[in-house]
């Protein structure tokens, strides 16, 4: 009787998370996805059968591997090898995954490879929004040293419509004093940070909004002119703009002079009992002024009023009301639809309030949907909050 050898089966080695394997209770305790993937070639099912794990094997088979670009998909690959730990501990996104994972004594590595996995995989808005999270709650999840420089500035680079909460949170890690990024000065990142923490803002964040009016004042001695700076300085320590001035007196005459629905084409002037000096005429001046720009825009129009205000306020620039001046102006050139322009001057003189709303997308201010209400409203509310806003 001839012996004919009989082949020994190939022991299939399954390496994960930097250990190898011979059992499954072994890899799902460290099991990572990115090891696993190639492994989905038939090799991880011939494994499976080998420990004797023969529905499990099948189940795998019928795996579809291109799902894995998805947290959905993650989910469902997770499914098949943790199917009681997601009921017992009633998870059902990625996230809580994660969280769940991070916080486990036994499964912590999971956790770590699965956020790794995750930040890599991020072009799809599931991602983006987990990796959002991941970042803001990073703390208390003790998540492992990530470069969320390089993963925030990918997804900003990626994304085909720009994200203001990615932005904003990129802006807030080149803008953290402790940060240390290749290629960037402190000046450089500094500034940087900012203008995306502005971007942010104008883009409609609300806590890019409200972190920029903090950090403007630490900010603003590395990114603008330096006589700007010192000059708003003055302006603040000694309120200059309405120093002396009878602010009860003018507003009473204001008021009375002042017609909502802007019947003709100029107001009555102040006569000798008012008693009003050089600076109060020039407050009532500015007023009268932009009563009548309301009126033409009523009457012929935008274009004409915008011709009025351009030789009205010109050579202005050093009076004490030159933000409100050319902040009339921006607000024509939003309703004749050149925002490009409207915003240049805005920037301009975003340290005055209005000028600051019309920037960032905050839906009201003083309780006002300013951007919503008519021309002539809007001069009246700028005539009503004249001495309000520094």
């Amino acid at each position: 009787m001839k012996l004919i050898p009989k082949a020994k089966p190939v022991k299939i080695r399954i390496k994960s998370g930097g250990e190898e394997h011979s059992s499954l209770d072994s890899l799902k305790r460290n099991f990572n996805i990115s090891d696993i993937q190639p492994l989905l070639d038939g090799r991880l099912v011939r494994w499976l059968k080998q420990q004797g794990d023969n529905e499990l094997a099948e189940t795998v088979n019928n795996f579809n591997p291109s799902s894995l670009h998805t947290p959905n998909g993650v989910m469902e690959f997770m499914q098949v090898f943790f199917a009681e730990y997601l009921q017992l501990y009633s998870i059902d996104n990625v996230f809580k995954l994660i969280v769940s994972w991070l916080n486990s004594s036994s499964f912590r590595n999971n956790g770590k490879h699965l956020l790794c996995y995750i930040t890599k995989s991020s072009n799809n808005p599931e991602s983006i929004n987990i990796i959002k999270q991941l970042y803001k709650h990073k703390k208390e999840l003790k998540c492992p040293e990530l470069d969320w420089y390089a993963i925030f500035s990918a997804l900003h680079k990626n994304c085909t419509k720009e994200d203001p909460e990615v932005t904003y949170i990129l802006g807030t890690i080149l803008y953290q004093d402790d940060a240390h990024i290749e290629n960037y000065s402190y000046r450089e990142r500094k500034k940087l940070g900012f203008e995306l923490i502005d971007k942010a803002a104008r883009l409609g964040n609300k806590e890019a909004y409200q972190i920029i009016m903090e950090i403007y004042e630490s900010i603003k001695k590395e990114t603008i002119n330096k006589f700007d700076v010192i000059e708003a300085e003055k302006d603040k320590k000694t309120n200059i703009r309405f120093n002396n001035v009878d602010i009860k007196k003018l507003k009473s005459w204001i008021d009375k002079a002042w017609d909502n629905n802007f019947r003709s084409y100029n107001i009555i002037q102040p006569t000798n009992k008012d008693n009003m000096d050089n600076r109060e005429m020039r407050i009532v001046k500015f007023i009268t002024r932009i009563y009548r720009i309301g009126w033409i825009s009523e009457h012929l129009g935008f274009q004409k009023a915008l011709d009025e205000a351009l030789e009205m306020f010109k050579n202005d620039k050093y009076d004490i009301l030159n933000n409100e001046k050319q902040f009339v102006i921006g607000l024509i050139y939003t309703h004749i639809s050149d925002r490009t322009r409207a915003e240049a001057i805005f920037t301009e003189i975003k340290n005055y309030r209005l000028a600051n709303y019309m920037l960032y997308k905050v839906q009201t201010i003083d309780g006002v949907d300013f951007r919503r209400i008519p021309f002539q409203h809007q001069l009246t509310f700028i005539k009503d909050h004249l001495f309000d806003y520094e």
